[in-house]
């Protein structure tokens, strides 16, 4: 199983932050066939 590791400095809050990563993490699940799920505030 392949992994995507990204990390940011970032001044979002936390809620913010984890639309931001949602998004992402839609764009690639559709590009990539993938499924992603959150564990505490980690999108894996």
């Amino acid at each position: 199983m392949s992994r995507i590791h990204l990390r940011r400095e970032h001044d979002l809050t936390p809620k913010a932050a984890r639309r931001k990563v949602e998004r992402v993490a839609e764009v690639l699940a559709k590009k990539f066939d993938a499924e992603c799920e959150w564990r505490a505030t980690c999108c894996r």
